[in-house]
């Protein structure tokens, strides 16, 4: 039996063979556990890095935005106070028997009237149409003072309304005393204010709180002349103002309100608080100084003071001041 025969004439037409190519494991091998852990911890770095940066940043912010607010805040108490000076009131002449003007605008009362306690570093009192119960009339006793009690200095309010309610029916105020013939000079004293501000338990707070951490409030008032009254003023004595005249010379009148007043206030941050417990006599003997007129003076002489004292310097940061000049409506 015949087997047919095929005979490749071209060779170079045969299928190329595949080429597999081989390739070893240890080419395409993954990270090893010393790598990852490399590589976990230059990311622990830079998250690190950006949450340095960020925490920093919020701080400042932070600490910027609380700086703006205690400002505002001094500044609100500052202003609140000038708004009820602008009113206060000419004292009234009494017309029968010679007794002093029954109203009166008084700055740093005498002591024997008003304990030096009240005096951080100073205190005023007048009279003002802002009664909020007027069935009594419209007129209420204001005044403004710095008390430290327990190592906190407190702004506090004096107010005493004509009419209060007792036992449900509103009544002439047994603490208004402003009209008070026989003794003109009772509506303010330590009693009194006492009586007014403080309550029998003092554990309950002061009912005269307006604002804490007041290390002291300074009152400057001038005449219409622009001359600066004495520190301790009395409109019911009033001071003399000199007015020139068209012929060269000069008038003398008597006046009995300032026309300027101006109010300054120093502050300090709650979060410094329990820092002034050990230097709460320094503080209030600092803002006594007869020669310290105001908060940007009081700021000063602390920060001279601090120099060599630590425990003064920790303060600096958290102290606010603030001074407003009013014009009292009622002066001219």
């Amino acid at each position: 039996m015949l087997i047919p025969t095929f005979v490749l004439e071209n060779p170079s037409f045969m299928p190329a063979s595949p080429v597999i190519r081989r390739v070893r494991s240890g080419d395409a091998r993954g990270f090893t556990l010393l790598e990852l852990m490399i590589a976990m911890a230059i990311l622990a770095v830079i998250m690190t890095l950006f949450t340095i940066m960020f925490t920093g940043t919020s701080k400042a912010w932070l600490n910027g935005e609380g700086h703006a607010e205690r400002r505002r805040n001094v500044r609100a108490i500052a202003d609140f106070i000038g708004t009820e000076l602008q009113g206060a009131l000419l004292p009234v002449a009494q017309s029968t028997g010679g007794a002093p003007a029954n109203l009166q605008f008084i700055i740093n009362p005498p002591v024997d009237r008003l304990s030096a306690d009240y005096r951080n570093a100073d205190c005023i009192f007048w009279q003002a149409p802002l009664a909020r119960e007027t069935s009594f009339g419209e007129i209420a006793q204001v005044g403004y003072f710095v008390k430290w009690e327990n190592a906190v200095p407190m702004l506090c309010r004096f107010f005493v309304n004509p009419s209060v309610k007792i036992d449900g029916v509103l009544k002439p105020n047994p603490q208004f005393l402003i009209y008070q013939d026989a003794n003109p000079d009772l509506w303010v004293s330590s009693s009194v204010v006492d009586e007014v501000v403080k309550p029998a338990d003092v554990d309950a707070g002061y009912k005269g709180l307006f604002a804490e951490y007041v290390l002291g409030l300074w009152i400057r008032s001038f005449g219409l002349d622009g001359v600066e009254l004495p520190r301790e003023y009395d409109s019911r004595v009033g001071y003399n103002c000199q007015f020139p005249t068209t012929g060269g010379g000069t008038v003398t009148e008597q006046r009995r309100l300032p026309a300027t007043v101006q109010v300054s206030l120093a502050q300090i941050d709650s979060r410094y608080a329990s820092r002034l417990a050990v230097v709460a006599d320094d503080m209030r003997e600092l803002s006594r100084e007869t020669n310290t007129r105001d908060a940007a003076q009081f700021l000063n002489r602390l920060e001279t003071a601090s120099a060599n004292r630590e425990d003064l310097k920790r303060l600096l940061p958290g102290i606010r001041i603030y001074t407003t000049q009013v014009q009292l409506q009622n002066a001219r």
